[in-house]
Order: structure tokens, then C-alpha cells, then sequence
């Protein structure tokens, strides 16, 4: 029988962009910032996701440069997709059926 590969052993743009964006959440708070969707209360009360770790998500897409952090100028809780988050959007919207 063939041994499973894992995501983590394999060093490919496919395969670091699902460790990324290919947790259930993710591609759903992904997603929401598609449609227009920036703020943590948005994301909070359209998915029904846990405050902790609607935050864990946020800051992680934050840090890759998928969607922009706040800024002390900008309401803290804003969370808008730049165009780095934008260039998924085409991809993630061919996979629905």
C-alpha cells in the first residue's frame, strides 16, 4: 500500500499554500473578504465562529499578508483584503461547484 504524503513534507507552492488557506475557517473568513466583508464583527456573526479563534485566523491571514492588520488610524477591529488576498479569489472561486 503507497504511504501517505503529508502537506508538511512536501515543499511546493500547492503545498504551502494549503497549509495556509486550506483550514475550514480560513477559506471561509477568505471568502466573507471577497465579498466585501472587513470587520471582526462581520466575520464573527456571518460564520458563527468563536471570537479566539476568529483572532487566531485573522492575525495568521495578517501575518502572510492576505488580509492588512489594523492600524491605529483604522478602526481596530478592520481587517480588509489587499490585493495579495485579492489574487486568490479567482482559484477559491473556480474550486465551488
Amino acid at each position: 500500500m503507497a504511504e501517505r504524503i503529508r502537506l508538511e513534507d512536501r515543499e511546493c507552492p500547492l503545498s504551502a499554500t494549503l497549509r495556509l488557506v486550506g483550514e475550514w475557517w480560513t477559506l471561509l473568513i477568505l471568502h466573507d473578504a471577497f465579498d466585501g466583508y472587513s470587520r471582526f464583527d462581520q466575520f464573527r456573526d456571518n460564520l458563527g465562529i468563536s471570537s479566539s479563534l476568529l483572532t487566531n485566523r485573522l492575525k495568521r491571514l495578517g501575518d502572510v499578508g492576505l488580509l492588512e492588520r489594523p492600524y491605529p488610524m483604522r478602526h481596530p477591529s478592520d481587517w480588509p483584503c489587499p490585493h495579495g488576498g485579492m489574487t486568490l479569489r479567482s482559484p477559491l472561486r473556480h474550486m465551488t461547484f
